[in-house]
């Protein structure tokens, strides 16, 4: 079956005021995407809401992927799991939730899906901030998903109307001015090993994993992703000039039929 963006109905029950704050300032979500780990295609885009198809496959792949590049166990729960990931490619940024429903037929008895909120990239700083409201956002979405769930990555016809509208909404989150909401996080170059601090923001601490994009001048004269976990632990780092498929050397939780989702698709 052709997976599309979802058909424009008329109505919508999902309570976006959990994100719709009262500050004058806020930062358009650009779009959603609603994806799942399949267990003979790997990552795929079910539906999605403001970008493109292709976009919308590349943000579920990458997002995926990077969501097991720092895992320690096959049998880690990712029910909660939360990611902050750019796609630099897209000047854009993904806020994503990863969760499990029951699924008897599948391997594990459970099928593994992804809902990812988009930003213009300019908008990180703000997106780590508000990452309490944007989860308790998502939150709700997960509750319908859950709820209207059929098979075979189909969901009910009332979930697809309700999906369609929340682009539809002025969805707008607030930005905190609070200069000193902020940590310092040791920063080390993979390349030549210079060290420097940078800050991050304290909301972060909420997360499972961000992936942070270090710029010319922050640390030395490279530019390199690092990767932080919830307790602004220094993960690991990436070279943004390696391809993305190269990071298949680092994960060693996938496996077959895994295998072939680091075949990556030039779009």
């Amino acid at each position: 079956m052709e997976r599309k963006d979802c058909p424009k109905l008329n109505t919508i029950k999902f309570d976006i005021s959990l994100i719709a704050l009262t500050s004058t300032e806020g930062t358009k979500i650009i779009g959603i995407c609603v994806g799942t780990l399949d267990d003979k295609e790997g990552p795929k885009a079910i539906c999605f809401k403001g970008i493109t198809p292709q976009l919308a496959k590349k943000i579920v792949f990458k997002t995926t992927v990077s969501s097991f590049s720092f895992t320690d166990s096959e049998k880690a729960d990712y029910s909660t799991d939360e990611s902050i990931i750019p796609i630099q490619e897209e000047d854009i940024i993904t806020f994503t939730q990863f969760f499990t429903i029951k699924k008897i037929a599948v391997r594990g008895k459970e099928k593994r899906f992804s809902i990812s909120l988009l930003f213009k990239r300019d908008n990180r700083l703000v997106v780590y901030q508000e990452a309490s409201y944007l989860s308790a956002f998502i939150a709700n979405l997960k509750q319908n998903m859950r709820k209207s769930y059929i098979s075979d990555d189909e969901f009910s016809q009332e979930f697809l109307r309700d999906f369609e509208l929340l682009m539809d909404e002025s969805i707008k989150f607030g930005i905190l001015e609070d200069s000193q909401l902020k940590s310092k996080v040791q920063i080390i170059c993979p390349i030549c090993h210079n060290k420097n601090q940078i800050s991050v923001p304290k909301l972060i601490a909420g997360l499972k994993l961000a992936e942070h994009r270090i710029f010319e001048g922050d640390v030395c004269s490279h530019q390199f992703t690092v990767y932080i976990d919830a307790k602004l632990n220094v993960l690991g780092y990436k070279n943004i000039d390696v391809e993305l498929k190269d990071i298949k050397d680092k994960i060693g939780n996938l496996k077959t039929p895994y295998d072939s989702i680091f075949e990556v698709v030039k779009n």
